[in-house]
C-alpha cells in the first residue's frame, strides 16, 4: 500500500523559564498537541503528487500541499491521503475539519495508525481521557488488535504518567513488530520522564537510524538535551524539526523561548508568530509571544498577546503577571502613570490570588507594593499641583498702581543755539 507524507507524534515539551530578574519576563511552557509530518519509509512508495505535497508542506505552503493531495487518483492510499488532508486542516486552524478527516482516514484503513493517534492526541488535549480511551479500544477492536493501533494507546498511558507501564507494553509490542516506531517513541519518552536520558537518547538514535524523517524523535532529542543542560544541542535538534515540519508549534515555541534567552527578540517573534498561527488556542504560545514583543519594545502588540492568553486561559496565573509587568514598565498613549500603576497592581494581585506558591510570588508581591506606592506618590503630587493651581486661581488680582514717568521734551520745542561772536573787522 502506498503511504503518504504525514504522521502524528506524541510530543512532550519541557519548561524553559526565562531568568525573570534579568528580563522582567516570566515564561510559561504548556504542551499542546501537534500534528507532524513524516515521509514514508520508502520514497519510491509515494506518488508524484504525494512527493509534491510533501515538498509544499515542508515549504509551509499548505494550500499547495492540499491541492496536490486532491489530485491523487482515487483509491491510492486513501487512508493516508485523507489523514494528510486532516493534518493540513489542523495546521490551518480548523480543528473540527481535522477531526472529521482523521475519523474518515481511520475508517478507510483499520490498521493505519496516524489518524488514530491524531484523534487520541486531540481528545487528550481537550482533557477527555475517557473519550481517548474509548476511541482507542474501538479502533483496536476494528483493526483486529493490530500492533500499529495498539501502540497508539501508549499515548494515553504517557499522558497519565504511567512510565513503567509504557516501557513494559512497548517492549512487548516490539517483540511483535520490531519496526514499530511509535513503540520506540513511547519507550523513549517514558525514559525521559523518569530521568533516564542516556537510555532515551539511545532509543531515539535507534529509531532515527530506521527512519530519519520523523520530526517527533528529533523533538524528543531536543528535550533530552535540554534536560542535560545543552541548549546549543537542543537548538540544533529543534531546527531539524523545523526543516522537516516548518509548522511544528512546539518546536517553534521552544525555539522562540531559547531565542529570548539570548535576547534575540526578533528571532523569537518569528518563531512564536509561526506557532501562534497553528496553535491558536495555546495560552503558553501567546504568553511567550507577548514577552517577545515586550523585549522588542512593541508594547501594544505585547498587550494584545497577553490579553489573548488571559482570554484563552483565565485560570492560568502567569499571563496576569506578565501583563502586570508590561503596565509597570511600558507607557501607553492615553494612559497616565497613575492608571498604569493601578492596573499593574491589580494584575499582580490577581496573579497572587491564583498562584499562592511559586518562584514568581515574591517578585509579584514586591511589584504590587511598588506599583501601589508609585500610584500613591503620583496621586499626591498631582493633588499638590492641582491645589497650587486652585489657590492661584482663587487669589484676588493684584491692584494696579501708576508708575510716574519722566517727561521727555516735545518735538515742537526749539533747542537754543549759542550765538557766535561777530568777527572783528580790520582796517585796511
Amino acid at each position: 500500500m502506498h503511504q503518504l507524507l504525514f504522521h502524528l507524534g506524541a510530543l512532550v515539551t519541557t519548561a524553559l523559564p526565562l531568568p525573570a530578574d534579568e528580563l522582567r519576563l516570566a515564561q510559561v511552557e504548556v504542551a499542546q498537541p501537534s500534528v507532524v509530518a513524516a515521509p514514508p519509509p520508502e520514497a519510491a512508495a509515494v506518488s508524484a503528487e504525494g512527493t509534491e505535497s510533501l515538498s509544499s508542506f515542508r515549504a509551509g505552503d499548505l494550500i499547495a500541499a492540499a491541492s496536490n493531495l486532491s489530485a491523487l487518483p482515487d483509491g491510492l492510499s486513501s487512508g493516508a491521503a485523507k489523514h494528510a488532508q486532516g493534518v493540513i486542516a489542523y495546521y490551518r486552524g480548523d480543528r473540527s475539519a481535522a477531526a472529521r478527516l482523521f475519523t474518515e482516514a481511520a475508517g478507510l484503513d483499520a490498521a493505519y495508525a496516524p489518524p488514530v493517534a491524531a484523534l487520541i492526541r486531540l481528545r487528550l488535549a481537550e482533557g477527555d481521557t475517557s473519550g481517548a480511551r474509548s476511541l482507542f479500544e474501538q479502533r483496536l477492536s476494528a483493526s483486529g488488535n493490530a500492533a500499529s493501533i495498539e501502540a497508539t494507546g501508549l499515548l494515553i498511558d504517557l499522558s497519565q504518567g504511567q512510565s513503567e507501564a509504557v516501557i513494559a507494553k512497548a517492549r512487548k509490542l516490539l517483540l511483535r513488530d520490531e519496526k514499530n516506531l511509535d513503540a520506540y517513541f513511547a519507550m523513549a519518552a517514558a525514559n525521559v520522564s523518569m530521568g533516564r536520558v542516556e537510555i532515551a537518547r539511545y532509543i531515539c538514535d535507534q529509531a532515527i537510524s530506521r527512519d530519519a524523517g520523523r520530526p517527533d524523535f528529533y523533538f524528543l532529542k531536543a528535550k533530552i538535551e535540554l534536560t542535560a543542560g545543552s541548549q546549543s544541542q537542543a537548538r540544533t535538534f529543534l531546527r531539524r524539526v523545523i526543516e522537516l515540519d516548518p509548522n511544528h508549534p512546539e518546536a517553534r515555541n521552544n525555539l522562540g523561548v531559547l531565542s529570548m534567552r539570548t535576547r534575540d527578540f526578533e528571532g523569537a517573534i518569528e518563531h512564536l508568530e509561526a506557532a501562534s498561527k497553528v496553535d491558536q488556542n495555546s495560552a503558553a504560545v501567546w504568553n511567550n509571544l507577548g514577552s517577545a514583543y515586550k523585549g522588542a519594545q512593541r508594547y501594544d502588540d505585547a498587550k494584545t498577546a497577553f490579553d489573548k492568553a488571559i482570554q484563552l486561559a483565565p485560570a492560568e496565573p502567569m499571563s496576569y503577571y506578565n501583563l502586570g509587568l508590561l503596565y509597570f514598565d511600558a507607557e501607553f498613549a492615553g494612559l497616565d502613570k497613575i492608571a498604569r500603576m493601578d492596573k499593574a497592581a491589580e494584575l499582580f494581585n490577581t496573579f497572587l490570588a491564583k498562584s499562592p506558591t511559586g518562584p514568581a510570588v515574591e517578585r509579584a508581591t514586591k511589584f504590587s507594593k511598588d506599583a501601589s506606592q508609585l500610584s500613591k506618590t503620583e496621586r499626591e503630587l498631582k493633588e499638590q499641583a492641582d491645589e497650587k493651581k486652585r489657590k492661584a486661581a482663587e487669589a484676588p488680582p493684584a491692584e494696579e498702581t501708576e508708575t510716574p514717568t519722566e517727561e521727555l521734551p516735545s518735538d515742537d520745542t526749539e533747542t537754543p543755539v549759542e550765538e557766535l561772536p561777530a568777527a572783528e573787522e580790520t582796517a585796511p
